[in-house]
């Protein structure tokens, strides 16, 4: 009677460890498909958008891998089955996968979070907050260049229930204005443009993806009429680094990648210019 007691009471704590180590682990970063997030900047005006597309088993490895897009790129993450409590992502095609977020981790934990760009996150630790008119549990993750720095690149927060809600940087802050967890909708949801030639071009736009960046950035821009442009990097100081571009584009809309090569950490501003136009973009690389 006792043994069979013991098999009961087992099996229930077992059933209750799965399920709050998924539940923190859902919770956290909910990768349900369909779930979204959009995004403001403040410092210049940029909104962008998070979306999971699509997720897909893989039985010899017991995971899940879930496609997100986030602004323009489309980024797998993977969750493991037995390891419920970590997300992967690969952030680039030639990248090994890397551990995105732990959840169980000791405060101060660190690890690799970019294989690609040799960045490390490290966890800071749990505190409350109120997002969309609810108290909230959170975890705070910073991105460094070192595992026992005291100063972060750029440091995310995250809501329970809800995913990433807050991101602060050097150049600015991104801040979450509305989403759409299991069906439901919080907050404000605006049309986002996406980057693409179809759509109807009648401004200049400017932007570059990631910001900050390490290694190398995807510069998106548009412009309204055909003629001859140039793109070209300055420093805080008004010199010029590097040029990306010259030459004559039609109406519509390209992206071009910048891998700086023999420059320091530090901000600079991606300039695009025609013959009536000048349109600037703030950027932040971390060496």
């Amino acid at each position: 009677m006792n043994t069979i007691k013991n098999i009961f009471y087992f099996t229930v704590f077992l059933s209750f460890t799965c399920f709050a180590q998924e539940e923190d682990t859902l919770s956290y970063f909910p990768l349900q498909v369909g779930n979204l997030w959009q995004y403001y900047q403040p410092h210049n005006g940029d909104y962008f958008q998070v979306e999971v597309l699509s997720e897909d088993t893989s039985a010899e490895e017991s995971s899940i891998i879930y496609l997100v897009k986030i602004r323009y790129a489309e980024i797998p993450h993977k969750v493991f089955i037995n390891d419920l409590n970590t997300i992967y992502w690969k952030t680039s095609s030639d990248s090994s996968w890397s551990i995105k977020y732990k959840f169980n981790a000791a405060i101060g934990e660190a690890w690799i979070s970019n294989s690609f760009h040799q960045y490390y996150t490290v966890y800071k630790g749990q505190d409350e907050d109120i997002l969309f008119g609810q108290n909230v549990e959170t975890k705070e993750f910073w991105l460094t260049d070192h595992p026992q720095t005291t100063l972060p690149l750029a440091a995310e927060w995250l809501a329970k229930g809800f995913g990433l809600y807050k991101s602060e940087f050097e150049v600015g802050a991104t801040l979450l204005i509305g989403c759409i967890i299991d069906g439901i909708r919080y907050g404000t949801i605006v049309e986002v443009e996406e980057n693409n030639n179809e759509e109807i071009i009648n401004t200049y736009q400017l932007k570059n993806y990631p910001n900050p960046f390490n290694g190398q950035t995807q510069i998106y821009y548009s412009i309204p009429s055909k003629g001859e442009i140039t793109i070209k990097v300055y420093n805080s100081l008004g010199q010029e680094i590097e040029e990306l571009y010259r030459g004559f584009k039609t109406k519509g809309s390209y992206t071009i990648n910048w891998k700086p090569d023999n420059i320091t950490s530090g901000v600079y501003f991606v300039v695009l210019q025609t013959s009536s136009q000048v349109k600037t973009n703030k950027t932040a690389y971390l060496k």
